[in-house]
C-alpha cells in the first residue's frame, strides 16, 4: 500500500461481482490485507470496524477457511491470518488468530487473550505484530512521522451515529498508510501491505484466484512489489494461487470490458486453459500462453475466468 494511494473503491464492479455470485472482495470480508515483506507475503489481516456484524454463514466461514490456509513462497509454511476488529476512535484492537501461525504472534505481544479468543491490544501493540510477522522488532521512529496509539480497548461500545464511509473499512485503509515513514526510510522500517480486491474461493475451500483490480488508464506495475506479493500466495499444496493485474472499463449498466495480466505462471495457464475452451480469438489465446502481456477479455470471457477457478 503506497503512503499516496487514493483509497478509491468502484463499488459498482462490487455489485457486479456480487450479481454474479463472486463475493468482494471475499464473502464475509470488507477489508482483506496482504501484510507483505520486499515483495513476499508474510501474513494476512481482515479489518473489521467495530460495530459492524461479524460475518456468518456457508460462504464466510469457508473464505476465512481458505485464508487460514494460505501458505507463504517456497517453504514458507502457513501465513499467519488474523481477524482485526478496530476502534476508530482511539484504534485500539481486538484481534482474532485463525491460525497457529497467527496464535503464536498474538502470544508474543498482547497483554492477555481472553476466554474467547479475542486479544484486546493497543495500535502500538499491533505495529509490533506487524514487524514480528516480519521477523523484526518496532525500530526507532523517531522524527519519522510515525505515532501509534497507546490507547487501550475500551469497554463501551460506540453508540449514536457513526460517520458515513465512502466504502467499509475506509478509515482503517486511511489508518494503516500512516504506519510508513513519512520520509524516505530503509526496507526494514517499513510495513507495506495490498488489499485484496477479488479473492476466489473454490468448493474444497480453498484460495482458487485473486485479483488486483486497476481502473482503465491507472498505473499498473505488474512487476513491483505488490504484484510480486500478490503472486507470492499458495495454496497449502504448494500450488501458487492464480494472480492477475485486471484493468476494467466501463458500467454496470453498460457493462464492462477487462484486460488482464497473470501475474505468476499459474495464472498464465488457468487463463490459457479457459480461452481455450470458449473460442477466443487466437491473438488472445497467444497471449494468455506467453502469460506476459496484457490480454482483452470481454465480459462473458472474464466471467469464465473466475467461474472455472471457483469451479475446476
Amino acid at each position: 500500500m503506497r503512503k499516496d494511494d487514493s483509497g478509491w473503491r468502484d463499488d459498482s464492479l462490487n455489485r457486479w461481482h456480487v450479481d454474479h455470485g463472486f463475493p468482494c472482495p471475499a464473502a464475509g470480508m470488507a477489508l482483506p490485507m496482504i501484510e507483505y515483506d520486499r515483495g513476499l507475503a508474510v501474513g494476512l489481516v481482515n479489518y473489521v470496524r467495530r460495530g459492524d456484524v461479524l460475518p456468518s454463514g456457508r460462504e464466510a466461514v469457508a473464505a476465512h477457511y481458505a485464508f487460514s490456509r494460505a501458505c507463504g513462497p517456497g517453504n514458507g509454511g502457513q501465513l499467519p491470518f488474523l481477524t482485526a476488529v478496530y476502534d476508530p476512535r482511539n484504534w485500539a484492537m481486538k484481534l482474532f488468530p485463525h491460525n497457529a501461525a497467527a496464535a503464536a504472534l498474538v502470544r508474543r505481544v498482547a497483554d492477555n487473550t481472553g476466554g474467547d479468543g479475542w486479544a484486546p491490544m493497543t495500535e502500538a501493540q499491533f505495529a509490533e505484530l506487524l514487524y514480528a510477522m516480519r521477523g523484526r522488532l518496532v525500530p526507532d521512529m523517531y522524527g519519522l512521522g510515525v505515532n501509534w496509539s497507546e490507547a487501550q480497548w475500551s469497554s463501551l461500545d460506540p453508540f449514536g451515529e457513526r460517520p458515513e464511509l465512502d466504502f467499509p473499512c475506509q478509515d482503517m485503509s486511511e489508518q494503516r498508510r500512516l504506519y510508513e515513514p513519512a520520509a524516505a526510510a530503509p526496507m526494514r522500517f517499513k510495513v507495506p501491505c495490498l488489499d485484496v480486491d477479488l479473492a476466489v474461493v473454490d468448493q474444497d475451500d480453498q484460495l482458487a484466484l485473486v485479483v488486483d483490480y486497476k481502473r482503465m488508464g491507472a498505473a499498473c506495475d505488474t512487476s513491483g512489489t505488490n504484484a510480486q506479493a500478490l503472486a507470492s500466495l499458495q495454496r497449502d499444496s504448494g500450488v501458487a494461487v492464480p494472480a492477475f493485474m485486471t484493468r476494467y472499463f466501463g458500467s454496470l449498466a453498460s457493462g464492462y470490458g477487462f484486460e488482464t495480466y497473470p501475474l505468476n505462471k499459474t495464472a498464465a495457464v488457468h487463463l490459457a486453459y479457459v480461452l481455450g475452451g470458449v473460442d477466443a480469438p487466437s491473438a488472445a489465446l497467444a497471449a494468455a500462453v506467453s502469460g506476459d502481456s496484457w490480454v482483452r477479455l470481454t465480459e462473458p470471457q472474464w466471467l469464465e475466468v473466475l467461474k472455472v477457478a471457483k469451479h475446476l
